[in-house]
């Protein structure tokens, strides 16, 4: 359902664990760049979360295009199908799967479940405009950032709507100023950010429902700044020394293992080693 991200951009969604750990970040964002430089990151699983995450915003894309089209939803079979399909393209390569979704049919299921409380709480109450919009605003240092944003809504103030899905609500405010931003360079400048938030929970339990998280356009945007420029500083660092310190690392962050973390113990991240143990603990 994406559009692709042009090589060597930088994804908004990136931006909100960057500060968490950079080296973590890097690894996931200049991979190519990296392996040009000698260093060798193993590719890990995709999470289910994420893949169930994409499922549901395959679903929803279904749903906005068609009420933007005809002013209807559309069909439901049709949401959950373009759904699944997303949800099986994502772990063709592998998926670590959880205890909440510890299985591909409980997370077919589970990306259904999330589609019909969108569809039925969300959806019917937004006007939607440049719904999976791929958009690109270029930084200071050339760096391309690029994003895709869910939808922007046309009635009352203009404002962008970003659904999201979990097992838990995160902070997503640096993500959310960098579409504000992106937006902005492109004439379309918005006057109220949503985050609506979805919960992704075991399939014996009750579906809750979902939260709409409103942010301030103006500390989203400035939050989305200082982190480009603490990463675009760090990325200039290393195109210059080569030294993997160019990018902090925080041997404290709970994704510093090598369930959740491809450059653990490579020599990428070599301070990973201190850790000690299998590094899960």
């Amino acid at each position: 359902m994406s559009q692709k991200v042009p090589e060597g951009a930088l994804r908004p969604s990136a931006l909100s664990n960057w500060d968490d750990c950079p080296r973590r970040g890097a690894a996931r964002l200049f991979w190519k760049l990296l392996a040009e430089a000698g260093f060798e990151i193993p590719r890990i699983p995709v999470h289910i979360g994420a893949a169930t995450g994409s499922g549901t915003h395959a679903a929803a894309t279904v749903m906005l295009k068609a009420k933007e089209q005809t002013g209807e939803l559309g069909s439901a079979d049709d949401a959950n199908q373009a759904g699944i399909e997303e949800l099986r393209k994502r772990v063709e390569e592998g998926v670590l799967l959880d205890d909440v979704s510890p299985s591909m049919n409980v997370a077919e299921k589970q990306v259904i479940r999330q589609a019909a409380m969108y569809r039925g709480r969300i959806a019917p109450h937004l006007k939607p405009h440049l719904i999976e919009k791929r958009l690109e605003a270029k930084l200071p240092s050339g760096l391309i950032i690029s994003g895709e944003v869910d939808v922007t809504v046309l009635d009352g103030p203009d404002t962008l709507h970003d659904l999201k899905t979990g097992r838990v609500r995160r902070c997503n405010a640096a993500q959310m100023g960098s579409y504000s931003l992106i937006l902005r360079s492109h004439g379309e400048p918005m006057r109220g950010i949503v985050e609506d938030y979805v919960p992704r929970v075991a399939l014996n339990k009750e579906q809750p429902n979902p939260q709409a998280i409103p942010y301030d356009i103006a500390e989203s945007e400035q939050l989305a700044r200082g982190v480009m420029r603490r990463l675009e500083r760090d990325l200039a660092e290393f195109k210059e020394t080569g030294n993997p310190g160019a990018f902090g690392c925080n041997l404290n962050s709970y994704l510093c293992s090598p369930k959740y973390c491809s450059a653990f113990r490579s020599e990428w991240c070599p301070e990973s080693k201190l850790k000690g143990g299998n590094g899960n603990g």
